[in-house]
């Protein structure tokens, strides 16, 4: 995957960039199944513009955390854009 993947939302207007470290964890959770890891992305993705699902880190300055199914996707705000910078397995 490319170091910053950008997708339009017409909805929010936000471009979600998926930094080079989280496409590589997202790619690893279905590493011989592109379609699963590209349902995967969409999923993440969908999740951090979604207000009902995102929480604050409490004590750093702006970074978030949003639920998506099974993941805890970490996640900034850059101007208008969402920059996803980790996704973790919930254990």
């Amino acid at each position: 995957m490319t170091t910053a993947q950008r997708q339009e939302n017409r909805s929010s207007h936000r471009r979600v960039l998926v930094s080079k470290t989280a496409a590589n964890m997202i790619s690893s959770l279905h590493p011989f199944n592109k379609t699963k890891a590209n349902a995967a992305l969409a999923t993440i993705k969908s999740s951090v513009l979604d207000q009902a699902k995102v929480k604050k880190i409490v004590g750093v300055d702006n970074a978030f955390v949003a639920r998506a199914d099974d993941l805890r996707v970490v996640f900034k705000y850059e101007g208008d854009s969402v920059v996803i910078t980790s996704v973790v397995a919930k254990a």
